[in-house]
């Protein structure tokens, strides 16, 4: 998937239920890294992505950076959370 995708397409790219894809999309909507396009069921990067992308350094590691807002999830959600880059 190179744009904007619905909930199934996101699921199936992801290997995930589409339950679980909705809750995350619906998560990082509400972060600014998603958005759903309006007046459809398809999702895009959102305009904070940039900003994120922009805080990573070329050769740094991701760690440092992920880390502080994955503990905040993990204490909000009651939940563990992980991150992983595929290779």
């Amino acid at each position: 998937m190179t744009g904007p995708g619905g909930v199934t397409e996101v699921a199936e790219r992801a290997g995930l239920p589409k339950s679980t894809t909705a809750r995350l999309l619906a998560a990082l909507v509400t972060e600014g890294v998603a958005e759903q396009i309006p007046g459809e069921r398809r999702y895009r990067l959102g305009a904070r992505i940039a900003t994120l992308a922009s805080g990573m350094r070329a050769a740094g590691s991701l760690v440092p950076l992920a880390r502080p807002p994955l503990v905040d999830l993990a204490t909000a959600a009651g939940e563990g959370a992980g991150l992983s880059i595929p290779d």
